[in-house]
C-alpha cells in the first residue's frame, strides 16, 4: 500500500515514521526491532533530555518525579524504552501503599463518581461508586468506595447519600449504558445537586492512564484502606476479565 503512494521514479522511496515506542508485542516492534535492527532502515532515538532547554519546569518537575518513584514508566514514557507487556500493567501495591494517609487534609472540592451497571440482576456487574476530593494544592485524595452490586433505585440513592455525608460538589456518571436514565434515577433521590454525565469515547486503559500519571507523581492518595477497589487496580487488564468498575468510577472521579 505504501508503494503505491510513492510515485517518484529517478529517486529512492523513503518513508520516515515517528512515533513513541509503544510495547514489544506492537508489529513495528515485532517488524523492524525484535530480530535485529534492518540495514536499509535508519534508526534516529531522541528524549526529552536532548530538548530540556526548550521544555517548561513542569514537565521537567514531572519527569524527575516519575523516575524516583517508577523507573521502568519513566524509561518507557520519557526515555522511549519499548515495554514487555506485563509490564503495561497500571498499579501495584507498593505504589498504592507508599499513598496511603489516615487523616485528609482540608478539601476544596469534594465529587461523588458513579459507573452504572448495565443490568441489575445476580450475574450484573457492578455499579462503581467512589468519592473523591482536591485539596488546596490540587491534591487528589480517595475518600470512600461505596460500589457494589444494586439496583437503579439503590444506586441513586447510595450516590445521593454519599452527596449529603461528604457535602460534595458535583455527581459525575457514565452515561454510556443508561443515557438521560442515569440523570433521572438520581433525581429521584437529589433534586439540587449538579450532574455532570460523562460519555466514554476511550477505552479503558487510555482513560486511566493520565490518572495513573498523577499516581506516580505523588498527586494522588488513598485516605485509609479500599482492599477491593485497590486489588481491582492492581490487576486491571484492559485485555481480559470483567469490566473495573470500581476503576472506571474512580477514574471518572480524578478525570
Amino acid at each position: 500500500r505504501i508503494d503505491l503512494s510513492i510515485r517518484a521514479k529517478n529517486k529512492p522511496n523513503r518513508v520516515i515514521m515517528v512515533m513513541n515506542p509503544s510495547y514489544k508485542s506492537h508489529w513495528i516492534y515485532k517488524r523492524f526491532i525484535h530480530n535485529g535492527k534492518l540495514s536499509n532502515t535508519e534508526y534516529i532515538h531522541t528524549s526529552y533530555l536532548d530538548n530540556k532547554i526548550n521544555l517548561s519546569e513542569s514537565f521537567l518537575e514531572q519527569a524527575e518525579r516519575t523516575k524516583e518513584i517508577n523507573p521502568v514508566r519513566y524509561g518507557h514514557l520519557f526515555i522511549g524504552d519499548w515495554l514487555d507487556d506485563a509490564e503495561g500493567l497500571l498499579w501495584n501495591k507498593a505504589m498504592i501503599d507508599r499513598l496511603r494517609v489516615t487523616i485528609k487534609p482540608e478539601l476544596k472540592r469534594i465529587v461523588v463518581a458513579i459507573d452504572p451497571a448495565a443490568t441489575s440482576n445476580s450475574e450484573s456487574d457492578e455499579t462503581g461508586i467512589t468519592v473523591q476530593a482536591i485539596d488546596n494544592t490540587n491534591k487528589g485524595y480517595l475518600l470512600e468506595d461505596l460500589s457494589g452490586k444494586f439496583s437503579p433505585n439503590e444506586w441513586g440513592k447510595i450516590a445521593s447519600q454519599a452527596v449529603k455525608n461528604w457535602g460534595a460538589d458535583c455527581i459525575v456518571a457514565e452515561k454510556n449504558m443508561g443515557g438521560d436514565m442515569v440523570e433521572s434515577v438520581i433525581r429521584q433521590h437529589d433534586k439540587n445537586t449538579r450532574i455532570k454525565l460523562v460519555t466514554a469515547t476511550k477505552g479503558k486503559y487510555v482513560r486511566a492512564e493520565p490518572i495513573y500519571s498523577l499516581y506516580e507523581q505523588g498527586m494522588i492518595y488513598h485516605v485509609g484502606n479500599f482492599p477491593i477497589l485497590e486489588r481491582q487496580m492492581v490487576t486491571f487488564d484492559p485485555e481480559k476479565g470483567k469490566s473495573p468498575d470500581r476503576v472506571d468510577a474512580l477514574v471518572w472521579g480524578f478525570t
